[in-house]
């Protein structure tokens, strides 16, 4: 998603992770029950297209960066709410941002 300011960024990562584990879901569902089958129907690409619309905002000035992170923040937190009463995941793998590891090589 390119560079944001410092209080939209971590809601951006956790979002696109969130993404992610809804794309596996969605790939694999870990359940047999339709209603969870229908709820997890695109809903990776929603969470996408909404994060890239507050992100479209706050650019063009509509939303300023504490209002973009909390309107984003806030729908994560709706999502999660759907995870937990689809799934039981209380707090999903999304929640736990993983660092990136950097390898310098040797110079010679």
């Amino acid at each position: 998603m390119g560079f944001h300011p410092d209080g939209l960024q971590p809601v951006l990562r956790h979002a696109e992770r969130l993404a992610a584990l809804l794309f596996v879901y969605d790939l694999a569902p870990p359940s047999r029950d339709e209603a969870a089958r229908r709820w997890l129907l695109g809903r990776a690409a929603e969470v996408e297209r909404y994060a890239e619309s507050v992100v479209d905002d706050w650019v063009m000035g509509r939303l300023d960066e504490g209002a973009a992170a909390m309107a984003l923040q806030g729908y994560v937190d709706a999502i999660h709410e759907g995870l937990g009463s689809m799934f039981g995941a209380r707090e999903p793998s999304c929640c736990h941002a993983r660092k990136k590891v950097r390898v310098r090589r040797r110079q010679s």
